[in-house]
């Protein structure tokens, strides 16, 4: 059984037919709009024939060989791609296939055999998204990824064939071991809105594409809950993994300076109006936010303050989360040292 998955890192993904070629692959590359009886696409994502591998790999996730998520350095379970530790505006959205640009313009997969013939390519291309990112964070936190044989690269000179995660591997490595809170598209995922409008069948579309569940109703995929988790999860364990994310490089060097601040920046803008408009969502003043960005002349991220959501009485476990904890990115390592312990003795009290 195979399926196919296609990210852009442009807003206007479009699949284009071929004598009926993407009937004949279950390709859905969005909904037909009701109003206008023209298709509305995802934006950034498409799939073919999805739906049948998830169905069917589903039936045998039991029987598969998945590995377990392992313990982060954190003490944490490994996070997957429906944690709300990773997911963002649209999440599971994109692939992690990499190509590079060779010298003539044209473009190749990014292999061993293809590299060995152009060492130094024009440019490597990859597709900014939450399954990349997934990768990243990973290995930052001393998790592994589920990986399999790269069919693209089997001989890859060193006697065995090279190994690589992707975006099917990551919605079924969730779909074993994911705790709740769990993840799921919602209403107010901008890709899945129609006329900027929320829609369960637009939502429902994208959910079949990844593996998740289809929402019944607007209660299944609600807008005010994924902001909650959201708002409840990423804050408090990424001021936890400060040591593990300033270290590691950013996927986007432009956009942020570690690989800390380019996840704080992320949060910051999904959180946002104009994204998954949490602050109205949960009635947070935007002068109190979880995080703030601090950016340099170049506009990039270079530090991030992080608050701890303090949502009162009312939620015992979170009562005590008060306390603000800035970090820059050219900060000595001593004085990170005593973030790190101040960050340690705010969790444990």
């Amino acid at each position: 059984m195979a399926a196919l998955w296609f990210g852009t890192n442009g807003a206007t993904l479009t699949l284009v037919d071929n004598g009926g070629s993407l009937q004949g692959a279950n390709c859905v590359n969005g909904i037909i709009n009701p109003a206008t009886g023209q298709l509305d696409i995802f934006g950034q994502f498409a799939y073919c024939n999805a739906i049948s591998f998830f169905a069917q790999a589903k039936n045998l996730l039991n029987a598969m060989n998945v590995p377990a998520l392992g313990t982060a350095v954190d003490g944490l379970p490994c996070p997957t791609i429906r944690d709300f530790f990773v997911v963002d505006q649209d999440q599971s959205d994109n692939v992690v296939t990499a190509y590079i640009v060779l010298p003539n313009g044209l473009i190749a997969q990014n292999t061993t055999a293809n590299m060995r013939q152009v060492p130094t390519p024009k440019a490597v291309l990859t597709n900014g998204s939450d399954n990349l990112l997934l990768t990243l964070i990973d290995v930052a936190l001393g998790c592994k990824p589920w990986k399999v044989t790269d069919l693209a690269d089997v001989n890859n000179g060193l006697g065995q064939p090279s190994l690589i995660a992707a975006s099917g591997l990551n919605e079924l490595h969730a779909q074993k071991w994911q705790k709740a809170p769990i993840a799921y598209v919602p209403l107010n995922d901008a890709m899945s809105k129609v006329n900027n409008q929320p829609s369960l069948a637009k939502v429902n579309a994208w959910r079949l594409g990844t593996g998740q569940p289809t929402a019944a109703t607007g209660a299944d995929a609600d807008q005010v809950n994924y902001c909650f988790n959201m708002y409840l999860t990423f804050p408090i364990r990424f001021l936890k993994n400060i040591g593990s994310l300033i270290n590691y490089p950013s996927p986007d060097a432009a956009a942020a300076d570690s690989l800390y601040t380019f996840l704080g920046q992320r949060f910051v803008a999904a959180f946002g109006d104009q994204n998954l408009g949490c602050f109205d969502k949960l009635q947070i003043p935007r002068t109190l936010p979880p995080l703030r960005v601090t950016l340099n002349a170049a506009g990039t991220a270079v530090g991030i303050i992080v608050t701890p959501p303090n949502n009162g009485p009312s939620n015992p476990i979170y009562a005590a989360t008060t306390g603000v904890l800035e970090v820059e990115a050219g900060a000595a390592s001593s004085g990170i040292a005593v973030m790190l312990i101040l960050a340690l003795i705010f969790l444990l009290f």
